[in-house]
Formats: C-alpha cells, structure tokens, sequence
C-alpha cells in the first residue's frame, strides 16, 4: 500500500492549478448578518470546476479553517465539476453555521450546499465528503470476472455529491461522475489513478470484461431543488427571513427565446419550502435583483422591456407584495437603489447605452446630471455596463471642497466592459474625480496658453478665475471628457469656431468679452480682446484631462499596466462589502472603515477586491 501513496502523491492534476475557473458571481456575508466570522467573507462561485471559493476580505487572503494558521487556506466548496454555477446567496442562521445556495445551469436547478456546521473559538468545522455507496463490482456479462477498487482518497474541496462510474472498454475503464461529467483521463488497472479535478484517488485490480463496470457514491450534503425553471439570481434578506429568486421558466427547451414566465419565489431558506410567488407582468423578463437600503423596495431591471419592476415587500405575507413598473427608454441591464436623508435614487444602466441614468423615486422623474443641456442626461461612463453595485456606508472622496477637506458620501461602484471601474457620487450623480481633479494643459504653466498667431499681430487672452484657471472644466464627473480642443477665428464672422477632437464642432460659437459655455457644458471661458484685433486663421489649442477616477489594473497608478498586474477583461457584477479596520479595542490606534466592492473577473479567472475609497485595486485573488 506505501508504494501506491507515494506514487499517488506525485500524480498530477493538470486542472487543479489555480482557484479560479470563470468566476461569474459573488455575494458577501457580513457579521450582522449572520456566521461565526468577525469581518467580512465572499463567496465566489466559478461557472468552471464548480466549485465556489470563500475569501476573507479584509485580509485578502483565502479563508482559514484554522485561524492559528491563517496561510493554511480552507478547502474550496465543491458542487460537480460538470456544474455550471452562477447566482449565490449565503444563509447563516446563527454563529455557526453557513449554508450556500447556488443557482447550477448544468441542472437547471437550485443547489443547497452546506458548508461551515460548527465553530469553536473561531475555528471551523466544515463539511467533509464521504464514501454513501462502497465501490460495487457488476459483472454485467456474468463471466465469473472479479476486480477490486480501493479508493486511496477522497478529496475535501474536490468531491462532492455524486455516483461515478468505471466502464471497462476491453483496455481501460470510462470515468464518468453523474455531476463531474465525463473524465478525459481514462484508469487503467494497476496503474494509480486520479479524476480529472482530484476528486478520486484510487486503484483498480481484478479482471473484467467489456461493459463490466464499477460505481461509487460519494456525499457532501449538496441538494438540488427544482424550482421549476433556470434560477436567473438570487437574493438573500438583510435578517436571513426568506430567499427571493427570480427563475425562468422556457416554453421549449430546444428554443430557449420562447420565454413563457419569469417568476419571483420566496423561499424559506431554512426548509427550503416555497413561501410564496410574487406575481409579475407577463412577459417580463428581469435577470438581477437589487433591494433598497431599508429593505423594503426590490428592484429588477427587465432585459425584454423598457421597464424597470419595483416590488413593495410585504414581509408578512410576500406574495401580497406590490409590484409596479417604471417605464424606461430601453430595456435594462442593471439597476440599484442609492441615497442617504436627502436623495432616494436608482441608478440604471440600460442596454445598448454607454452612460448610467438616474431616476429619482421621491420626485418620481427622471434626475438631469447635465441641465446645460435640452436633454435629459446620465452619467457617462465611457463603455456597456456590466454591473452596479450601492456602498452600505459613505466613502471620503478624492476631491475636497471649499474648506479643502475631502467630501463624503455614498457612491455606486460602475464596473464596465472597458475593463474600469468607476464611482457615482449618491448627492449629485456625478462621476467622482481623482486626487487631480480635472486640468487644463496650455503648456508647461497655465498662462503659457496654445496661442497661433497669424499676420498681422492679435492679442486676445483668457481671464483667468480665482483660481487662475484659463479654462473651467465642468466640475461634474463625466460631463467633460478627456480631449483636445481647437478654436480658430473666422474673420468674416468676427468670432471663433471651437471644435473638440471628441464633442466635434460646437454649434455656439465664441464671442470675444462674452462667457463661453460649450454645447454640452463640458468647458467654459472667457476671452477678451487685445490691444491688436484677431485676424482670420488665429488659433488657440488646449487639452483637457477630465479628471474622473479610473480604477484598472494599473494597481501602482504609474500609467501603465505592469507584468505583475492583471486586466479587468469581463468583469461581472460587483458586490459591495464595507468593514472597519484597526485595532477596535485600543482607542490610540485609528480605527477607518473601508468600504469597497468585490469584483470577480470572468475572462482572467480571477477576483479583485476594489477599495472605493483609496480609488484602486488592492487585493487580487488569482
């Protein structure tokens, strides 16, 4: 038996590199939630390998069963590798348990996955996989074959339930897990084995014949639920009472746009039992779910009407919940609730579209972050969205105000196809700026203006503001963009024509002596005439930096992307986590609170934690 260990132990998986396998969803489990943790944890759930990865987020490392040895990280969760897991919520009943349930594609189901059954002084006792079924010989020609399977080891973090099957081909033996699928390395006898994720370890002995065949059951306590349909997400409420879940239900398998029902359950988490459905329009179609603050409001954006649904909860009775339907001018991609004592906002991004609107609840009508112009505008963020996602708590913004202190408020987090993250402000929409802010460059010094002179000699000029600024970059993120800017008298006009390298020509032309705002508010001056007149063909030539915070995967802020750093190619949905940092118990050492999102990167297998407040990536689990 040594001799099978050892070679065992050398036997390599080519998939187990890695934690990450399409990390497509995340939710975060805080203390007042719930669970035996002090800070926050997430919970990825990888559309590969099906598997779901616990981090602790304020460390940024992997969870520890054993908090006495924090780099020794817990196993992941395993489900099926043949799974396909998207939406995840965590329920935790008490202080020592946390239960996952994971919406799986593979199955069309709804899986309940248990995983933390106890804690003492804050070590955990998690589920281990074990042997339901032992392995079982059949004979299925009845030649007299006998063979043996000894199963060296099963894997915590790799198995999970499931029955698997050895066919024997006349050379070598199929492997086939009911949710891990077919394996790609096939067992041969004598030779030591191992499934594809490391799952199995195991060696075969004996004779057979073709068809003959072994199976094995294994149990971690994972439960499917049939819930009718393919689970779309899932929302788990602030006081762990009821699970919503929104789950499409198809008309024809074989042609999944025949939609007939998207419906909204409320489940007990604890039985798993339907409380009740919360009846919404025919044919809408809402794939995310977001609550307000309170936990009152819920919120879905519908992906096949130009509709947003607002459910008033009836936490007594759910399915008494009222559903109304807030029309939009395209169909939605995503939609959260923002706002403190003075503002009650959804922020909406709508397909098709590059910018993020806003709908303001207590005055039911759409919020203009730029009344410069006849339209009404959102925020413009520069590519699609792919997610939003609310702070719980107020961040300190990078800009100060008058008093040259840093703002505070609450923002969305804005991550986008471009691979960036950006920040709405809750008080005025806007985008929020960097520590620069946004700039005008005329030259190495503001007053050493872009001037082209052509004969004879002109001599207008810019007046300045207060601030010694040229030229005024409107204050709100995202109005302005970052570009170049050409204005060039016409002499038989006796005015300027501006053109911007992005906003194109303006319509409005500039007028020596008058304030200048451009077309869409993004830039305003004032230029004044000199002791010598303008002459046809003077030019004036400026750039200007719009100075909105970027978050990317340029972690060091030095304007490019190192080896060491990671892209942001298709990010999914972030998650806002917030926790306090410092030593709570001595009063001299500082305590902060940091407030982020969670983001998992789908097309780079790995997961970023964003720290909204420090404006960057600070944690990168690969």
């Amino acid at each position: 038996m040594m001799w099978m260990l050892a070679s065992l132990a050398c036997l390599e998986s080519a998939n187990l590199e890695g934690d990450f396998d399409a990390p497509a969803s995340a939710t975060v489990l805080h203390p007042d939630q719930g669970g035996p943790f002090k800070d926050p944890v997430a919970f990825v759930a990888n559309q590969g390998r099906g598997t779901v990865v616990p981090l602790d987020i304020k460390h940024g490392w992997m969870v520890a069963e054993d908090p006495a040895a924090p780099y020794l990280e817990s196993p992941h969760i395993a489900t099926g590798a043949d799974r396909v897991l998207g939406a995840i919520a965590a329920y935790a009943p008490d202080d020592q348990t946390v239960t996952l349930l994971i919406a799986d594609a593979q199955t069309r189901s709804l899986l309940e996955v248990p995983w933390v059954t106890g804690a003492e002084a804050a070590r955990l006792t998690t589920t281990t996989p074990f042997v339901s079924s032992e392995p079982a010989f059949e004979d299925v020609d009845g030649s007299g074959d006998s063979a043996t399977l000894d199963l060296v080891g099963l894997r915590k973090g790799r198995a999970a339930t499931e029955t698997w099957t050895f066919t024997y081909t006349g050379t070598d033996f199929i492997v086939e897990g009911s949710r891990s699928g077919m394996q790609y390395r096939r067992a041969s006898w004598l030779t030591p084995y191992m499934t594809d994720e490391g799952e199995l370890d195991l060696l075969l002995e004996g004779s057979a014949t073709e068809g003959d065949r072994f199976t094995l059951g294994v149990e971690s306590g994972v439960v499917e639920h049939d819930l009718g349909g393919n689970v779309q997400d899932l929302l788990m409420l602030q006081d762990q009472s009821a699970l919503l879940a929104l789950v499409t239900t198809l008309e024809d398998p074989l042609f999944p746009e025949l939609v007939a029902q998207t419906r909204l359950l409320a489940l007990d988490p604890a039985s798993m039992e339907v409380l009740g459905e919360i009846a919404l329009p025919a044919g809408s179609q809402p794939a995310r779910l977001s609550i307000s603050q309170d936990q009152t409001l819920l919120f879905m954006g519908d992906t096949r009407s130009p509709q947003v649904l607002q459910v008033t909860l009836d936490t007594a009775d759910l399915a008494a919940s009222v559903v109304e339907s807030i029309a939009m001018p395209a169909n939605v991609t995503d939609v959260v609730q923002q706002g403190d004592e003075f503002t009650n906002r959804l922020y909406i991004a709508l397909q098709g579209e590059v910018s993020v609107r806003i709908w303001d609840l207590d005055l039911q009508d759409w919020y203009d972050v730029n009344p410069v112009t006849a339209e009404v505008d959102g925020v413009y963020v520069g590519a699609p969205v792919s997610g939003l996602a609310a702070s719980s708590d107020p961040i300190l913004l990078q800009e100060v105000g008058p008093w040259e202190a840093r703002e505070r408020d609450r923002v969305v987090a804005i991550s986008t196809f471009e691979g960036v993250v950006k920040v709405a402000e809750a008080s005025t929409g806007c985008l929020a700026q960097d520590a620069g802010g946004p700039s005008v460059n005329f030259g190495e010094n503001v007053s050493d203006v872009g001037f082209d002179d052509s004969s004879p000699t002109s001599t207008p000029s810019f007046t300045a503001d207060v601030f010694g600024e040229a030229v005024q970059v409107n204050p709100c993120g995202g109005i302005a963009r970052t570009q170049s800017w050409q204005m060039v008298y016409d002499g038989s006009q006796g005015n300027w024509v501006l053109e911007g390298s992005v906003a194109g020509f303006q319509e409005r032309r500039v007028t020596e002596g008058e304030r200048y705002v451009s077309d869409q508010g993004e830039i305003s001056f004032l230029l004044s005439s000199g002791s010598r007149p303008s002459t046809d063909g003077d030019s004036w030539f400026f750039t200007v930096n719009n100075g909105v915070l970027k978050i990317d995967f340029d972690r060091n802020a030095n304007g490019v992307g190192d080896v060491a750093e990671t892209p942001i190619d298709v990010p999914a949905r972030p998650v806002s986590y917030s926790y306090l940092a410092g030593d709570q118990d001595a009063g001299w050492v500082g305590v902060n609170r940091k407030v982020g999102v969670i983001l998992p990167v789908t097309g780079y297998d790995n997961v970023c934690k964003v720290d909204l407040q420090a404006g960057r990536i600070t944690s990168i689990w690969d």
